[in-house]
């Protein structure tokens, strides 16, 4: 079992083309654990938002279309929350200096 970190992807640049990312070959007709499926839907929304963020809407596009089990509403639910989250970081850190 691997384990996956989410702040890890956070920091990865966007510089590989689409093709040559791990989660363009994800198979979700072989994963049979609602938990793992879960966790991917989610590394595709974290994915789907980095597009979105830097404005590559022809890798947005290619993902949402090859992904349709990942909705519009599980995107912008992702990225409300991690919109938020960043916030209140940033927030919290001036308020502590």
């Amino acid at each position: 079992t691997a384990v996956y970190r989410v702040e890890a992807e956070n920091r990865t640049a966007l510089s590989k083309s689409l093709e040559e990312t791990y989660i363009y070959y994800i198979n979700f007709d072989e994963i049979k654990d609602v938990a793992e499926k879960d966790y991917f839907q989610k590394m595709i929304a974290n994915r789907l938002y980095q597009y979105a963020r830097v404005g590559d809407l022809y890798s947005f596009q290619k993902l949402k279309k090859k992904y349709p089990a990942v909705s519009f509403r599980m995107f912008a639910q992702y990225s409300i929350k991690h919109v938020l989250k960043r916030g209140l970081e940033t927030t919290t850190k001036k308020f502590l200096r």
